[in-house]
């Protein structure tokens, strides 16, 4: 079974580029590495819009998640 994360559809956000990207854990690991190149700050949002993510220099800076409107087994 996979899990529904791997399945996920993100942006990628630096400065007036977006990159679209299957799967957080990849959207996190491209996010970060763009976040190292030249020290800028990268956006990662689910494309639903549910899960912001904001990094700077390789870390995460902030993670904003909304619950309203989740349906358990989806």
């Amino acid at each position: 079974m996979q899990d529904t994360q791997d399945l996920q559809t993100f942006n990628v956000m630096v400065g007036t580029t977006t990159q679209v990207v299957t799967g957080r854990a990849e959207a996190v690991t491209l996010a970060k590495s763009l976040s190292r190149e030249g020290n800028q700050r990268v956006a990662v949002e689910r494309q639903d819009g549910k899960v912001q993510m904001m990094f700077t220099g390789g870390s995460l800076d902030s993670f904003n998640c909304e619950t309203r409107g989740f349906k358990t087994g989806d």
